[in-house]
C-alpha cells in the first residue's frame, strides 16, 4: 500500500474529499432549487395572468355585444320618433285644414244669415 503523501493526524471534518467542491455543489444545488421555484412562480403568475386576460376578453365581447343591442334599440327608438313627428306634423295639417273649414263655414253662415236677414 502507499503511505499517503500528508498523513492526517485527526479524521477529516468533511466527508467528502473536497470541502471547497462540496460547498459549491451544495451552493449549486440551492441556486437551482431557486430559480426552479422562481420559475414555477412566474409560471403560476403568467397563468393567472393569461386567465385574466381570457376573462377581460369575454366581458370585452359581452360589452361590445350589449354595445350593439343598445345602439340598435337607440336606432329603432328613433325611428319611432321620427315616425311620430311625421304624425304629429300631419295631424297638425289636418287641424289647419279643419279650422280653415270651419272658418269658411262660419263665413258662409254669417253670409247666409245677413243674405236672409
Amino acid at each position: 500500500p502507499h503511505p499517503h503523501p500528508h498523513p492526517h493526524p485527526h479524521p477529516h471534518p468533511y466527508p467528502h474529499p473536497h470541502p471547497q467542491l462540496n460547498d459549491t455543489l451544495s451552493m449549486v444545488t440551492a441556486a437551482s432549487n431557486g430559480e426552479a421555484h422562481r420559475a414555477a412562480y412566474l409560471q403560476d403568475e403568467c397563468d393567472t395572468l393569461m386567465q385574466e386576460r381570457t376573462e377581460l376578453q369575454n366581458s370585452l365581447a359581452r360589452e361590445q355585444s350589449s354595445t350593439a343591442t343598445l345602439t340598435a334599440e337607440v336606432c329603432k327608438l328613433k325611428e319611432r320618433l321620427e315616425a311620430s313627428e311625421a304624425a304629429c306634423r300631419q295631424l297638425e295639417r289636418s287641424e289647419n285644414h279643419a279650422k280653415q273649414r270651419d272658418a269658411a263655414a262660419l263665413q258662409l253662415k254669417e253670409s247666409l244669415e245677413a243674405d236672409l236677414g
